[in-house]
C-alpha cells in the first residue's frame, strides 16, 4: 500500500473533524452534564410516579428550550460585556445573558409544547370519521339548471363546491 493511499484512507470527512472538535469543546461538554443531569432527575420522578411520561417529555422540551437558551444567551452577553468593558463585562455580560437567555429558553420551549399539544389535540384519529355534515344550500344558477352542486375534499380539510 502506497503513501498516498494510506493518506486517503486515514483522512475524515469535514463533518467527521468537526464533530470530533465539538465533542471535545467545554460548552458541548457541560450541555450535555446539564442535560443529562435534569432528565435524570426527571427520569427519576417518573419512576417514583410522581409524574407521568407525558410530562416527563414536555420537560425534557423545556430543558433543551432552557440550556440552548442559556447558552445562547451567555454568547451574546459576553459579547456585549466585552464591548463595554474587557475582562470584567465580558464576565458579568456573560453571567447575565445566561440567566436570561436560560428563562427565555424555557419559556419558549414551554411555548413549543403548548402549541404542538393544541395541534396534535385538534386533529381527529386516523380511525375516527369526519361527521356528516349539513347539506349546502343551492344556489340560483344550479337549481335552475336543474344541477345540485357537490363537495370535494382537497386533502387538507377544505371542501370545495363544484358545479
Amino acid at each position: 500500500m502506497g503513501y498516498p493511499l494510506a493518506m486517503k484512507l486515514l483522512r475524515r470527512s469535514p463533518i467527521e473533524r468537526i464533530i470530533r472538535r465539538l465533542e471535545r469543546h467545554p460548552a458541548v461538554v457541560v450541555t450535555t452534564a446539564t442535560l443529562s443531569f435534569r432528565m435524570s432527575k426527571d427520569y427519576a420522578r417518573v419512576r417514583a410516579g410522581e409524574i407521568d411520561r407525558a410530562e416527563f417529555g414536555r420537560r425534557g422540551v423545556t430543558h433543551v428550550g432552557s440550556i440552548s437558551g442559556g447558552m445562547m444567551g451567555a454568547a451574546a452577553g459576553a459579547a456585549a460585556g466585552t464591548l463595554l468593558a474587557p475582562g470584567l463585562g465580558t464576565m458579568l455580560g456573560a453571567f447575565s445573558g445566561s440567566v436570561v437567555g436560560d428563562e427565555f429558553g424555557t419559556r419558549l420551549g414551554r411555548a413549543a409544547v403548548e402549541h404542538a399539544e393544541v395541534r396534535l389535540q385538534s386533529r381527529p384519529a386516523e380511525n375516527e370519521t369526519e361527521p356528516e355534515s349539513e347539506p349546502m344550500e343551492e344556489t340560483a344558477p344550479s337549481a335552475a339548471e336543474g344541477r345540485t352542486p357537490e363537495r370535494s375534499d382537497d386533502g387538507w380539510g377544505l371542501r370545495r363546491r363544484s358545479l
